[in-house]
């Protein structure tokens, strides 16, 4: 499952649970939609904590939408992650669809101000380990 939500800043994103490639497929289809009232430059966070991980042609489309959105005007992004194996696939994603420079991966279970940071990151730029809001725990 997905869910697109247009904010100020630019778009919240979820997804949620076992997403396939036909899930995808639609995730892909109604950012188009939902980037055609975009303005130039937005920022998108992500929030990974409930996606199991994706199965190949899932993760090649997922690959082909950050790039839609990159290509639309994404400036930054923040992917909230809650497992080491999610953190692991979507830096590879990141890195194949050539927005790792502009993405910072937030694990909820080391940051307790997880939104904060992510949004601090999103809107302002303030990078995820030097945000005050920082509460560094120890796994």
């Amino acid at each position: 499952m997905h869910t697109i939500l247009q904010t100020s800043w630019g778009y919240f994103l979820t997804f949620q649970g076992r997403v396939t490639a036909e899930e995808m497929r639609r995730w892909i289809a109604d950012s188009q939609v939902a980037l055609g009232h975009v303005p130039k430059r937005f920022g998108v966070i992500v929030d990974l904590r409930g996606l199991e991980l994706l199965g190949k042609k899932a993760r090649e489309l997922m690959i082909s939408g950050q790039r839609l959105y990159r290509k639309m005007g994404m400036t930054r992004s923040a992917v909230i992650v809650n497992s080491t194996l999610t953190e692991m696939q979507f830096s590879r994603i990141a890195s194949e669809s050539d927005i790792s420079q502009t993405e910072r991966t937030i694990d909820e279970w080391q940051e307790p101000n997880f939104w904060k940071i992510a949004e601090d990151w999103v809107i302002q730029g303030i990078e995820p380990q030097e945000n005050p809001a920082r509460q560094n725990i120890a796994r």
